[in-house]
């Protein structure tokens, strides 16, 4: 699986964890920027929050599943296995 996450440090503001053979993403977003001039000042601040949760697909456990992440998208990958095992485990996310 894929996840396209623009404008947020994968290895900071993405968790990746699986429980009972579902995989959760989860990545945050806060932004701020300032602008002093002589005229005056402006502040904006934008937050926001992604999650997603999919089933692994039967065979595969949450040992197999890897998160990586290449430029502006994060990837999910699990090769196929027999019975999956009921657990939580929370992946690093790396840069591929």
């Amino acid at each position: 699986m894929r996840a396209a996450l623009l404008d947020i440090d994968p290895e900071n503001d993405v968790e990746v964890t699986t429980t009972d053979g579902v995989v959760r993403i989860r990545a945050h977003r806060e932004q701020k920027t300032e602008q002093k001039e002589r005229r005056g000042y402006r502040s904006e601040s934008r937050y926001g929050e992604f999650e997603r949760e999919i089933a692994l697909p039967q065979g595969v456990t949450a040992q197999d599943v890897k998160a990586t992440t290449r430029m502006a998208s994060s990837k999910s990958e699990s090769p196929a296995r027999t019975r999956p095992r009921a657990s939580r485990l929370r992946m690093p996310v790396v840069r591929a």
